[in-house]
């Protein structure tokens, strides 16, 4: 009976060295979640006064500052205008065209445009529909002589109508568009 009960009394210790040794993980795992909680505020925190000091400023209404106070203005959307700016800067910075055609020695860009411009408008996908439009004269981001070298290719494509008549046009490419896509997708 002795035995039993000093063995009983081992496993119980065990057991509460054990459980004590797994709150202790517990506790810790929570204290560095509410930690990494707290610095995901303050970086939000930073962010909001960083985007906010490059905005004009705009004319408080009463009406506005009391919005505000309350907290019903917290996550407005920014003014048309100051929108327009952002996508116009960040464009400017994403299409560079001329960049694209020192990379494309084999002509593959060029090609891929005037198949697209071959192909029926209703058969092009959105992304297709968006190379396009991106290409067309009304766009006004990024107009310089590279764009235009692509706004031949499509012009191409348009006039001839036949993608055949693109892989006649741009030899040194190998690939169709649709193996062009399945590539660039690969690097995405």
């Amino acid at each position: 009976m002795r035995i039993t009960l000093i063995g009983f009394l081992v496993l119980v210790m065990g057991a509460a060295v054990k459980a004590h040794i797994h709150f202790i993980r517990l506790a810790l795992l929570a204290a560095m979640g509410l930690m990494g909680m707290w610095m995901m505020h303050k970086l939000a925190q930073d962010w909001q006064k960083i985007s906010s000091s490059n905005r004009p400023a705009k004319p408080a209404s009463a009406a506005m500052a009391a919005g505000k106070l309350l907290g019903i203005w917290k996550r407005s959307i920014p003014d048309a205008q100051h929108l327009d700016e952002f996508v116009e800067e960040s464009l400017d910075d994403f299409y560079k065209f001329d960049d694209i055609l020192r990379q494309d020695r084999s002509t593959c860009a060029r090609k891929m445009i005037c198949q697209i411009a071959a192909t029926p408008q209703n058969q092009l996908n959105r992304v297709e529909t968006n190379l396009l439009k991106m290409l067309s004269p009304s766009e006004h981001f990024g107009d310089d002589a590279a764009k235009n070298i692509f706004r031949k290719a499509m012009n191409f494509g348009r006039s001839k109508k036949d993608v055949k008549a693109c892989h006649q046009e741009y030899k040194k490419c190998r690939f169709n568009t649709r193996q062009m896509f399945k590539l660039f997708t690969s690097f995405m």
